[in-house]
């Protein structure tokens, strides 16, 4: 599949990779490229991880929590992603459960399909909600 080559170190590649997967919705339910893109979080390559839970972002966003097959088995592996050294990856991972967040409105709901985190991992989450609710606060 192509999927792999989302994190190749050629830009216009990724870019190419990207509006495939983008494509791929129109023909293929958004639910199954969620399974495919899962595949990616096992990859040893950081930037095809990030991409590939960019576009999970991306599905949720779009398609709303219909995407993700069992959240309580997709969640604990992004929560795994979210304790990475690799900044892009956790930035991505947490986007992911942002999206996700702003679909489903219950933090704690989130924490329980997450399961057991780190409390630097919990912190970081609940800094960036907190951020994101002031925001939407705002407006």
């Amino acid at each position: 599949m192509f999927l792999p080559k989302s994190g190749d170190n050629k830009e216009s590649i990724r870019n190419i990779v990207r509006s495939i997967t983008r494509q791929f919705c129109s023909v293929y339910p958004a639910s199954k490229l969620f399974t495919f893109l899962l595949a990616n979080l096992n990859s040893k390559n950081s930037r095809t991880r990030a991409e590939g839970m960019d576009e999970m972002a991306n599905l949720i966003q779009r398609h709303g929590m219909n995407v993700i097959p069992s959240p309580q088995r997709v969640f604990p592996l992004i929560a795994k992603q979210m304790g990475e050294r690799d900044a892009t990856v956790r930035n991505s991972a947490i986007n992911v459960v942002l999206q996700a967040y702003l679909i489903v409105g219950d933090l704690d709901l989130l924490y329980k399909y997450l399961g057991p985190m780190s409390t630097k991992d919990k912190a970081l989450l609940d800094e960036k909600v907190i951020i994101i609710s002031f925001f939407f606060f705002l407006y």
